[in-house]
This record gives structure tokens, C-alpha cells and sequence, in this order.
């Protein structure tokens, strides 16, 4: 899709990021979750508002560490639906939601 990958799973004291990614100038950050059953839900709905918020205080530690300042940045998901033997669907949401939508920055 276009993405070059900078870190993955990048650990620190508030947690972990599980991939940052560059792609045309914008920093993405983005969660990957898995489900091989829909009992609660599509793996995509996990990253609730708790999640949200906490991803943009690991993207804000992120870039202060890397001393990257006031770049454009997105907050994506890679859901991942793996049912036994079929073969795992793969839905990339680029731009899940926003720092402003969880009311953080």
C-alpha cells in the first residue's frame, strides 16, 4: 500500500505501538488487531476510545523522542480476520480516526 515501515511493535514506558509507518509525508500509527471468531465483534471495534487515547499519547511520546515536532500524522488499524484454515482477511482503515476525535493534542 505504499507504507515504509520505520519501527515495529516500539515499546516505552507508557506501552507499545505496534507499527509506525510513513507514507507520503504523513507519520501513521497504526494498531493491528486479530480475531479468529466474531463472538465480540470485528477485531477493528476493539480499538475503542481508551485504546484511541492511549495510541495518541504513545504517537506524542513517539514523536517527541524521535524529535520530529509538528508533522502530519494519521492514526490507522490493520484488522485481521483469521477463521482455522481459510486464508486471513486483511482490511487496512488508514485513517481510523483523528487525535482531535478522542480529544487529545
Amino acid at each position: 500500500n505504499g507504507f515504509k515501515i520505520l519501527e515495529k511493535n516500539y515499546r516505552c514506558p507508557l506501552g507499545e505501538i505496534d507499527v509506525v509507518a510513513e507514507k507520503k509525508g504523513r507519520t501513521f500509527f497504526i494498531e493491528i488487531k486479530t480475531r479468529s471468531q466474531s463472538y465480540f465483534g470485528l477485531p477493528e471495534e476493539s480499538v475503542n476510545t481508551f485504546k484511541q487515547k492511549r495510541l495518541v499519547r504513545l504517537a506524542q511520546w513517539y514523536l517527541k523522542g524521535q524529535r520530529l515536532g509538528d508533522i502530519p500524522v494519521s492514526f490507522g488499524v490493520l484488522a485481521v480476520t483469521w477463521k482455522g484454515c481459510e486464508d486471513p482477511q486483511v482490511r487496512l482503515i488508514e485513517n481510523a480516526f483523528t487525535a482531535d476525535s478522542v480529544g487529545e493534542y
